[in-house]
């Protein structure tokens, strides 16, 4: 008996669940991976007699998505997120309404320089920026992204890297924050 009446209040549940479902319809998320930035800028280095590159890479692969608000939301993620990791000396060069490739352009211009000076007589000198979105589900109005920066520096394993979790409601169209789930005086 017991096992009919949680068979019952399950198929209750569901039921209860889809009918609130149906009466707010969920917009499905489509998404696909597009580079907005890929370039680099190299020199030539002599060490013991023998020439070999030193080079400053920036890449960059966004989300296109179904819904123009979000593909925006995006953009200024990465915009954000770039003028963040630009080297001191090229910060006075960015302005409030700079697209994407702007930001990439003078990170690439400003690691380049840098690379230039801090090369050693006797070491190729390396930098690479690496930004990526990744979209990695839906659950009702839930979105959740995965932001990551890599930056490696030289021929070894030494950078910085970084992973952010992104989660969007569509009802809202905003980012939510933790204060935003989290129950007053509960944390």
């Amino acid at each position: 008996m017991k096992l009919k009446l949680t068979g019952l209040g399950l198929l209750f549940s569901l039921f209860v669940s889809t009918m609130a479902l149906a009466e707010s319809p969920i917009t499905w998320l489509s998404a696909e991976k597009f580079t907005v930035y890929e370039n680099q800028k190299c020199f030539d280095k002599t060490i013991q007699g023998k020439t070999e590159k030193s080079c400053a890479q920036v890449s960059a692969k966004l989300l296109k998505t179904n819904l123009p608000w979000l593909n925006e939301f995006l953009e200024n993620k990465a915009v954000e997120t770039g003028k963040t990791d630009i080297l001191e000396n090229a910060r006075h060069l960015i302005s409030e309404s700079d697209p994407p490739q702007k930001i990439f352009d003078l990170m690439l211009n400003s690691d380049y320089q840098f690379i230039k000076t801090l090369s050693p007589a006797d070491e190729v000198a390396e930098w690479e920026y690496q930004y990526e979105q990744h979209y990695l589900g839906q659950r009702h109005n839930l979105l959740m992204f995965l932001e990551v920066v890599a930056i490696p520096i030289g021929r070894s394993a030494d950078g910085v890297f970084e992973e952010n979790y992104i989660n969007i409601d569509l009802a809202t169209q905003k980012q939510l924050m933790l204060k935003d789930i989290l129950i007053p005086g509960q944390e």
